[in-house]
């Protein structure tokens, strides 16, 4: 491996080292190396206004809103323009050549690594508690406040750090080091994603290109647990010096009355009001099935395999069936649903939940 491929290692293991629950700001260190990536894209160099957390970036950025539309135009076609410009001096490699691409190193030794740190700024696991995602309706018709009549397109039109450090990783499939012209392309190339790295790990998270400013949101605190944003003794992402909290539970956005609160002392009625079936399974998980089923006075009436058909006391005066499911996927977890009064047996329960009689983990 030669020296400019040992230095591409070392920017992919300096984002895998960092870590997440210590989210320090070094505002002018971000800001320095921020500007040499711009520059390098022949974009002007503008000041830097910091939101204090994600409300108030989405608050500023609205406010500018055809300008922040227009900034990430042009940052867009500048880093278009730049990369293929690079692509044409690098020249065409051939397939022994992107085989032996770093990326491809990346690929087979780092794709764990990689792909986690993804999931944590933009994956599934997360998508109910980044920024972004709570102005976005398909991930919540009821959840997160629509501050502006702009939603989701305030963060589309963000810069994310990583992303782009992602993007600029892809590049190097096109990796010749041949000619000094080519060593030249990739030094290039490795400067954008060292200006990226410096600017993520001195703290700066997303950014917006304004007509006459920048605006930047630091990077939160993340508390995870095996990969997912979980924390039941506090905020799961959170900005230093700003009141903006978002609580998760193995990476679903819950309350803070529901990931806050000791098991012992939640109210098992919670999981019947609860009508998100993410956050009702994390309910059911932090009280113990068996205490919600005594709690509610369970009558099993019916067995199943992996279902029971259960009568529970709402104390509504009301006793309803609820199906119990074995969750096929994930070892000691389960589901409670409620079903049509009429049932009175597991394969009932299971054709009226589906509108079939095919069990739900035939379905999925």
């Amino acid at each position: 491996m030669n020296s400019l491929q040992t230095e591409l290692e070392i920017i992919l293991r300096r984002l895998s080292s960092l870590d997440a629950s210590l989210a320090t700001i070094d505002r002018a260190a971000a800001e320095r190396a921020l500007a040499s990536y711009l520059s390098a894209h022949n974009v002007a160099r503008r000041p830097v206004r910091w939101a204090v957390d994600a409300h108030d970036a989405f608050a500023l950025v609205a406010a500018c809103y055809d300008d922040a539309q227009a900034g990430y135009s042009e940052i867009f076609r500048a880093q278009d323009r730049l990369g293929m410009m690079l692509r044409a001096k690098g020249g065409p490699s051939t397939d022994a050549q992107m085989e032996r691409a770093p990326v491809a190193v990346m690929d087979r030794n780092l794709l764990q690594t990689w792909n986690l740190v993804r999931e944590m700024v933009k994956g599934h696991d997360v998508i109910l508690s980044v920024p972004w995602a709570l102005y976005h309706p398909r991930y919540t018709p009821n959840r997160g406040v629509r501050i502006t009549i702009y939603g989701y397109s305030v963060w589309y039109n963000a810069r994310n750090v990583i992303e782009l450090l992602s993007g600029w990783a892809s590049e190097f499939r096109r990796w010749r080091d041949d000619t000094p012209l080519q060593r030249g392309v990739c030094e290039f190339r490795l400067r954008l994603m060292r200006n990226l790295m410096d600017a993520y790990e001195a703290g700066l998270w997303q950014f917006w290109l304004a007509g006459t400013e920048i605006i930047a949101l630091p990077r939160p605190t993340l508390v995870m647990s095996g990969g997912r944003l979980h924390s039941e003794t506090g905020p799961a992402v959170s900005w230093s010096g700003s009141d903006l909290k978002y609580f998760c539970l193995n990476g679903v956005h819950v309350s803070e009355e529901i990931a806050m609160t000791p098991a012992s002392l939640l109210d098992t009625t919670l999981m019947l009001h609860e009508r998100n079936v993410d956050v009702r399974r994390e309910i059911i998980r932090k009280i113990g099935i068996e205490r919600i089923c005594a709690s509610l006075n369970a009558q099993c009436i019916d067995r199943s395999g992996d279902y029971e058909l259960l009568l529970l006391d709402l104390r509504d005066g009301r006793v309803r069936p609820f199906l119990k499911m074995k969750n096929p996927s994930v070892p000691g977890i389960y589901h409670i649903e409620g079903v049509a009064p009429e049932c009175r047996t597991v394969a009932e329960a299971i054709a009226w939940r589906n509108q079939s009689d095919i069990p739900p983990s035939v379905l999925t």
